[in-house]
Formats: structure tokens, sequence, C-alpha cells
């Protein structure tokens, strides 16, 4: 059993023209802080929900990028996506709901494992080194399915994606079950019994963002995150 940090982190982009200005724009995590069920299991998503305050004196005309790093490799950040109210403002006062996702898979987790998520207590623009420890996740066993397919038993280049991809078999299985999910966990494309060894995802049927392939062949499953740029 291993024990992991994940660390929370958001940036945005400066619009503003003035030094004087930017000092003035102030972000934090909600009162809630960072919210996740406790208990997840390896190979499924996992949904972190929480609010950012703009607890400054200027509006923030820019969205917010939301950024998670594994202890495991602080090198390796997982970006979660860009946010922004609806019409792309958060005034003085006002706060953003934020659901995001991320994937508990092999490359980093096992079954008994647990989760430590962290996230800076206040930021100013930028992130305080003091940190609120939150609890744990833990990661059982996968049961639903038997096996689970390997890394590289399927493959999507190039990923980000520019304009196509091509999700390929590399070792003669075939796809039965392919779905598409959000950033939001939504599901945005279902293919059943395709049978297919390879399948092209083009750009132009997806909005900019990041995107979680689950494949299924057979009784085992994977998934993947791909980034449409």
């Amino acid at each position: 059993m291993k024990k992991h940090l994940l660390i929370f982190s958001f940036v945005f982009a400066f619009v503003l023209s003035s030094k004087s200005q930017v000092s003035n724009i102030h972000l934090s995590f909600g009162e809630s802080g960072v919210v996740y069920h406790d208990t997840t299991e390896f190979t499924q998503l996992v949904s972190f929900n929480f609010w950012i305050k703009n607890t400054g004196n200027i509006p923030l005309e820019s969205a917010i990028e939301i950024n998670l790093i594994n202890d495991i490799s602080p090198s390796d950040v997982h970006w979660l996506g860009e946010f922004a109210d609806s019409d792309t403002l958060l005034n003085p006062g006002d706060s953003i709901f934020i659901t995001c996702w991320d994937y508990i898979g092999s490359q980093a987790f096992v079954g008994g494992d647990n989760i430590v998520v962290i996230w800076p207590s206040a930021t100013s623009p930028f992130p305080i080194t003091s940190d609120e420890y939150t609890g744990t996740i833990f990661v059982r066993n996968n049961t639903s399915l038997q096996n689970l397919l390997k890394e590289n038993d399927f493959n999507i280049y190039p990923n980000p994606i520019t304009e196509k991809s091509v999700l390929s078999n590399q070792n003669n299985k075939e796809i039965t079950s392919l779905i598409i999910y959000d950033i939001l966990g939504k599901i945005i494309y279902k293919e059943e019994n395709t049978m297919f060894e390879n399948i092209e995802i083009k750009k132009k049927d997806f909005n900019k963002g990041i995107y979680f392939v689950e494949i299924i062949s057979g009784e085992s499953k994977t998934i993947k995150k791909i980034i449409i740029k």
C-alpha cells in the first residue's frame, strides 16, 4: 500500500496592463475546499468539486486553469482544464463552481493505495506554501471486470490532437465498446459492439479541452486521456 499526495493549483492569464492592478487579483478556494468521495475503484474516474472565489477588488477577465501534481512524479503536472464563468468575468466577491475529473490508472496507482488531497489555503495571486490536508481517498480493487488491458494494448497518436488521431490496436485486441467522457464526466460519445481494431478521432467533432477515452475489449478495459488542441 502506498500513500500518494495530489496537490491542486490554479493559474490564470493576466489580461491587465498595470502591475498594480494585477496585484489586486486574489483567488482562493471556497470554505468547503476540495470535495471528493473517500473511496474509488482502481481504473475509474474520480471527481473533485470546489468553489473558486475572487477575493480581490477587480474583476478577473480570463479563464482559470486547474492543475494537479502527483508527488510520485512532481514534474508530471496533470492539466485538468480551463474554467470560466458564463460571461468570462468573475467579479469581486463572486465564485465559480468547478467539477473536474482525473483517472486512477495503473501508471501511478494500485488497489489498496491511499490518496491525500492537498490544496493551497490561499493564493495572492500565486499559491502560498501553507497547505491543508483534507483526508484520504482509498483506492480499492476493481471487481466489475475480470482483467485490465495493458497500457500498451492500445495507443492514441498523436496526442494532443490538432487535426485527427488514431486509436490503434497494438496486440490484436478488438475494441468491443468505446466511451468518451468530457472533463465534467459527461458521456459525449458511445459506441458499442464496434469490433474495430482502429478508430479515428477527429478534432472537428469535439470542443477544445480534455477528454477520457474508455476502451473495453471483451472483459477487459482501460482509460486513456486525450487533449484536443
